[in-house]
């Protein structure tokens, strides 16, 4: 009367394997789940933030267009205030006083609309734009234009000059050490330092 072995009625009786159960109720593997939520890669978020820092557009004028349009209107203004001064140009039917006063309000206009373009420029590099006003003092407004010509836009943030404004630094380095020389040189002549001793020679 013994009953089937112990071993038997616990085999037929038993449920379905837990290792199967568990496998077909486990959720997705955690590594996938993190995949398919997962956020952008760092790097790559950092490299559209740059990219769009770097094309930011300033506001103002860039320094190409500067450059095109600032050294005629300014060499125009002195153009007209040499005439004035030299006093060549008449015309009888304006009078010399009248030709003069239109040559300096001319030549006015002209450096008013330079300035606006400095101001502009300044704005584009970074810096405020009142300091425009201090092209009227004699040592800054070289520096000024200097770094009109020389800063690329945004040039406050980077602090960084690039190829073109290397190469404008170089230049204008050059043109306004020549500059110098040739006043120099036109100062000592025109007071008699250099040519006197031929001078006394000669007679």
């Amino acid at each position: 009367k013994r009953s089937g072995e112990p071993d038997a009625v616990s085999d037929t009786k038993r449920s379905g394997e837990p290792d199967a159960v568990s496998d077909t109720k486990r959720s997705p593997e955690p590594d996938a789940v993190s995949d398919t939520k997962r956020s952008p890669e760092p790097d790559a978020v950092s490299d559209t933030d740059t990219k769009e820092s770097d094309e930011e557009d300033y506001a103002g004028i860039k320094r190409l267009w500067f450059s095109i349009f600032f050294i005629p209107i300014v060499a125009a203004a002195v153009v007209l205030i040499t005439v004035a001064l030299q006093g060549r140009l008449y015309i009888p039917a304006l009078g010399r006083s009248t030709l003069n006063m239109l040559l300096y309000f001319g030549a006015g206009v002209l450096l008013t609309i330079a300035l606006l373009f400095i101001a502009a420029r300044l704005i584009n590099i970074g810096s405020s734009a009142w300091w425009t006003l201090m092209m009227f003092v004699h040592p800054v407004h070289i520096i000024l234009a200097v770094k009109c010509f020389v800063c690329p836009q945004g040039y406050r943030q980077n602090k960084k000059l690039d190829r073109a404004g290397k190469i404008w630094l170089w230049f204008l380095i050059i043109i306004i050490t020549a500059a110098v020389i040739a006043a120099v040189l036109f100062l000592c002549k025109h007071q008699g330092w250099l040519f006197a001793p031929e001078e006394a020679k000669t007679k």
